[in-house]
């Protein structure tokens, strides 16, 4: 869930960590493991040895796609750092005064509204969209996220 971890001294810290996302997946994968090794141990493995690579690729890349670590560090010089960690390594961005600013973005499944934040990123030449979270989240929880990056460049740009 992405949340401001901390908002001292002008320091804003927000970070998004799927904690449950990534336990779930976690015992599926040694499940789909464990179903592996008893399968190699039979006279007949096809059937379970299918179903232990075929679940198992399957929550390993869903471990790859769901599970990010993301923080943003927000400085009061107006600099910014986004630190993005995931299975197959970490990712550093920095970013200089005024180069990024929040969006709402908003989904409706039924009756059930939820959000995300995405960062703008103005490189100069093209403007990047990108989820700070790959999940969506309460709206208003998200409202908060977004008006204080927001606030946070006024107060610095």
């Amino acid at each position: 869930m992405t949340r401001i971890v901390s908002d001292e001294d002008g320091t804003v810290v927000i970070e998004d960590r799927p904690l449950a996302a990534a336990i779930v997946l976690g015992v599926a994968v040694v499940f789909f493991a464990w179903l592996l090794f008893q399968a190699l141990g039979k006279a007949d493995p096809m059937p379970e040895l299918a179903i232990a690579l075929i679940g198992g690729t399957g929550c390993f890349a869903g471990f790859n796609r769901v599970v990010r670590f993301t923080r943003l560090t927000l400085r009061p010089d107006g600099h910014a750092t986004l630190a993005t960690r995931t299975v197959r390594g970490q990712k550093v961005r920095d970013f200089v005064p005024g180069q990024i600013k929040a969006e709402l973005q908003t989904q409706r499944r039924r009756s059930l509204v939820s959000a995300r934040a995405i960062l703008v990123i103005d490189g100069g030449n093209e403007v990047e969209h990108l989820p700070l979270s790959p999940r969506n989240g309460p709206v208003e929880d998200i409202k908060g996220i977004v008006a204080r990056i927001n606030d946070w460049r006024r107060t610095t740009t």
